[in-house]
């Protein structure tokens, strides 16, 4: 009797590891178009409201209407396709769209204000990117996850099967 419970304990606990990815995925083309239409649409309304302004305040505006885009871009993917490579490339862009919001606010300053700027702006856009391609690296080890499961199911097993 307990051999059979270990044995439905692991057999559980091993196919819910092996349906995870497959239930985070929702491939629903209908609500991702929907979601990136309305992204396009506030981005052109965005822009429109942008060309009332002129020099950098109007670089600083495209750039803050890109990375609105990129934002809600970014999260009809993760709810369409969420993925690993998914997140690791939307993290990526967003990334980018943060870095180019940056480098537009820096053009505004001067001297050593704008290097700083500038260099700060850098840093964080490669700490950004470290950290998509980290997500990515980090979270394709279902393997190792599944080992341990497996671990756990056989060392419950060895625990109830021994003599009380």
């Amino acid at each position: 009797m307990k051999t059979l419970i270990a044995t439905l304990l692991a057999t559980a606990a091993g196919a819910s590891f092996a349906a995870a990815p497959t239930a985070a995925l929702n491939h629903d083309p209908a609500t991702y178009r929907n979601l990136t239409q309305k992204a396009e649409s506030e981005y052109r309304a965005a822009t429109a409201k942008c060309d009332a302004r002129s020099g950098s305040d109007k670089d600083i505006c495209m750039a803050e209407a890109r990375l609105a885009r990129t934002r809600t871009e970014a999260d009809a993917l993760s709810k369409y396709n969420n993925t690993a490579a998914g997140r690791a490339r939307t993290r990526t862009n967003v990334a980018d769209a943060e870095y180019d919001l940056a480098k537009a606010k820096c053009d505004a300053k001067s001297g050593a204000d704008k290097d700083s700027c500038m260099d700060n702006a850098k840093s964080v856009h490669t700490a950004a990117l470290a950290d998509a391609k980290a997500d990515r690296a980090g979270t394709t080890s279902s393997g190792a996850s599944a080992a341990v499961c497996t671990d756990l199911a056989l060392s419950m097993h060895l625990s109830l099967s021994a003599p009380l």
